[in-house]
């Protein structure tokens, strides 16, 4: 709403402003200023998707604009429908742009009555940090929405189950952007903690079937991750059964 004097036309809806339909351009936006620290207001953002192509009638056409978005500020740009790649993504320093589908019957969309596009910043506890280009103020304390998100300054705090919820019937649902080349703390602790839960998730290899399942039988482990590194503690724990064990006998 800051950006009405801003035009974002079609040409079906030649006096069509950001304000109107520039909820994605201005999306792009704060990924880009968020992802890069470069200025980049919505003014431009719209004339680049007028110019590629990416203006579409009821507002940006997201599988074009965030290709050349990227491209054009050495980003990298994925799409995914997986709600857990995104709250993965975020942990690690990603933003991302949730293409949200609005009511339907049964159901009050949290975010928006129709289509709309958010931004996702980050993840704190157990919920994602969105920023709302469409936010005034009482939008959440509507009839269905009252409740469903906590806001703090500019940022809205939901779910990943709300958000999913909300971008029900929309594919691709997420948008995904990183930088091409910043290894951040976050984004290698949410890249291990991946890699050591698929390792754990490996079936024993077939030389320590035998002796992992007699193991098990006896209480020295639960026989769960059979590939996952273990702990020295675990370790110790381990072998205090066995000599345990080995001592009764």
């Amino acid at each position: 709403n800051d950006y009405k004097a801003v035009p974002y036309p079609h040409r079906s809806r030649p006096g069509a402003t950001v304000a109107s339909s520039g909820c994605g351009v201005c999306c792009v936006s704060m990924v880009v200023e968020g992802l890069t620290g470069r200025s980049f207001p919505p003014g431009e953002s719209a004339a680049m998707a007028i110019k590629w192509g990416a203006r579409a009638a009821t507002g940006t056409d997201m599988g074009v604009l965030s290709r050349r978005i990227a491209s054009h500020f050495d980003l990298k740009c994925r799409k995914t429908s997986d709600t857990g790649e995104v709250v993965k993504a975020a942990k690690g320093g990603a933003w991302a742009i949730a293409n949200v589908s609005g009511d339907r019957p049964g159901y009050t969309a949290l975010l928006s009555s129709g289509g709309h596009y958010v931004a996702v910043r980050g993840v704190e506890g157990r919920r994602l940090i969105l920023l709302d280009p469409g936010y005034y103020p009482g939008k959440f304390s509507k009839p269905g929405r009252r409740g469903r998100a906590v806001l703090r300054g500019h940022d809205i705090l939901v779910t990943p189950d709300t958000l999913e919820l909300d971008c029900l019937g929309r594919s691709p649902r997420y948008y995904i952007f990183e930088r091409e080349d910043d290894m951040t703390q976050e984004r290698f602790d949410a890249m291990m903690e991946d890699y050591l839960a698929r390792r754990a998730s490996r079936p024993a290899s077939a030389f320590a079937q035998e002796a992992l399942c007699r193991a098990r039988e006896l209480g020295i482990t639960d026989g769960l991750r059979p590939g996952g590194f273990a702990s020295r503690e675990e370790a110790v724990v381990m072998i205090m059964r066995a000599l345990e064990l080995a001592g009764k006998e």
